[in-house]
């Protein structure tokens, strides 16, 4: 498990070099009181990552399974942003667009949480716009599907099926299947050209000496 949640970190160091995102303007902090309870409040607002959806986020224990993580960009992770289901969902299409990779712009007032790792934490107070504007590319879609295929032994993996143009047989993490479906879905409906592909039959899935899962010919 412990390794399986270091996959879940290395997932936040991906590049995307094809989604182009904005730096994240802030305004003064402001101070809010509920109940007895003091909190810092600011107002954040930019073009973000979606890092993650559903349980494979809970790198940090505190964040709920329903919790959509946004970060500034995988080569600068210093900012999280955590969104419930609940507020998200009258803005983003939770199996389309809330889908690791994709790049949304993000307006709205956040909570500012404790760092942890010398990184940032936010907690979404309110949202005034969340959008998708970008989907990653196929070499980046590629690269977000292998952060998923980490693994202890064979009864970790499963292989699915890719669409044109990604691999037609795709080994992956059990826990993650779902999330790489969607990704891969997500992807090929955006693509201008539907091309089409049969596959072979996957025989057997198997957790490699790389602890990465692999399908065996």
């Amino acid at each position: 498990m412990k390794k399986t949640l270091g996959l879940l970190t290395l997932l936040s160091l991906i590049v995307l070099t094809g989604c182009s995102t904005k730096d994240i303007g802030f305004t003064s902090p402001q101070t809010t009181t509920t109940g007895d309870e003091m909190s810092t409040t600011m107002d954040y607002s930019g073009d973000l990552i979606v890092a993650g959806v559903g349980p494979e986020i809970s790198f940090e224990q505190t964040v709920a399974a329903d919790t959509l993580v946004l970060k500034k960009t995988f080569e600068d992770h210093s900012d999280h942003i955590f969104i419930d289901r609940q507020m998200r969902s009258n803005y983003l299409d939770i199996q389309e667009d809330a889908i690791p990779g994709n790049t949304v712009s993000f307006v709205g007032m956040v909570k500012v949480l404790d760092a942890a790792a010398g990184n940032r934490y936010y907690q979404v107070i309110s949202i005034s716009d969340l959008k998708k504007i970008a989907t990653p590319t196929k070499d980046e879609v590629t690269e977000i599907i292998a952060r998923y295929g980490y693994c202890e032994n064979d009864a970790d993996c499963v292989g699915i099926y890719g669409k044109c143009p990604l691999a037609c047989q795709i080994a992956v993490n059990t826990t993650f299947s779902w999330v790489v479906a969607n990704i891969i879905d997500n992807f090929r409906n955006a693509q201008e050209s539907q091309c089409t592909y049969k596959c072979m039959e996957i025989k057997k899935v198997v957790c490699s000496t790389k602890s990465m899962c692999e399908i065996q010919e």
